[in-house]
């Protein structure tokens, strides 16, 4: 391992192994190194005291905001993953949840397998180790063109869970708007209960409604629909043509998945 030396004096809490980041004192004493993540090694050689080669452990019991920054390329996910797991390895008293654009980390339920990789796990004086606790969770609309061994389990998202802000920032519409003002209007309907341009009065469904139910309307309320004070049929049929898109993305479900079954203990939760 390379040396770097820095000017400054670097102080952690140390052992004669290991040393900690983001961990108080008080509670270094009482739990030493107990739910500590191993993310590598010491790089740095300070004027005072040297910590060069020891492990580097990361607090996982106290709530920390953490910034993984690099170029592309240089291990930013690996990083995270490599987080991930060791807080499954280390602290099964924490749920944990990664959104996961890029659909690489369900591959943590597998060990490694190439050469390579062994050798430098070996190096590290680890072996390699699948993490059965991983749970991945997809889409409902994908589940016939994702791989059957990339996932566990499908999610939801309740269209009432959304505000008129979420929508608008969805649609990439501003939230003033004629759309927004639509937006705005078709959400506090499906609510709250609206009259048709036929006089029926319909129910609201503050708690629950579908994307189904808010194109139903925009294609019905009486006030939205109104010649004087109401909105252009070009306004109306965008903003419809968008819901039917984003009904179409499998994401959205009057149901919904819970959170409580997103976040468990002991459990990697994957939203890919």
């Amino acid at each position: 391992m390379e040396k770097i030396i820095v000017d400054k004096e670097l102080s952690l809490l140390s052992s004669d192994d290991y040393v900690f980041v983001g961990r108080k004192s008080s509670v270094f004493k009482k739990y030493r190194d107990k739910a500590g993540m191993y993310i590598g090694k010491v790089a740095e050689v300070p004027e005072n005291g040297d910590y060069f080669g020891k492990r580097v452990l990361v607090d996982s019991i106290s709530p920390h905001a953490i910034f993984i920054c690099g170029m592309r390329g240089s291990g930013k996910s690996y990083t995270l993953g490599v987080m991930a797991e060791e807080i499954a390895l280390k602290n099964d008293a924490v749920g944990v949840i990664i959104i996961d654009p890029m659909g690489i980390f369900w591959s943590m339920k597998q060990k490694n397998k190439v050469e390579s990789e062994k050798l430098t796990l070996q190096e590290w004086g680890l072996t390699p180790q699948g993490i059965d606790s991983v749970k991945v969770f997809i889409p409902k609309g994908q589940t016939k063109e994702a791989p059957e061994e990339t996932w566990d389990e499908i999610f939801t998202i309740r269209p009432s869970e959304l505000t008129v802000e979420d929508w608008c920032l969805t649609f990439d519409v501003d939230r003033f708007d004629v759309m927004g003002i639509l937006l705005d209007r078709t959400i506090e309907c499906v609510r709250n209960g609206y009259v048709t341009k036929k006089g029926k009065f319909i129910e609201g469904k503050p708690k629950g409604y579908s994307v189904e139910d808010m194109i139903h309307v925009i294609e019905n309320e009486k006030s939205i629909l109104s010649s004087e004070k109401g909105f252009k049929s070009a306004t109306r049929r965008a903003l419809i043509a968008r819901l039917k898109g984003a009904k179409n993305w499998g994401i959205f479900d009057e149901r919904g998945t819970e959170l409580k079954d997103l976040s468990k203990r002991g459990q990697i939760t994957v939203i890919d």
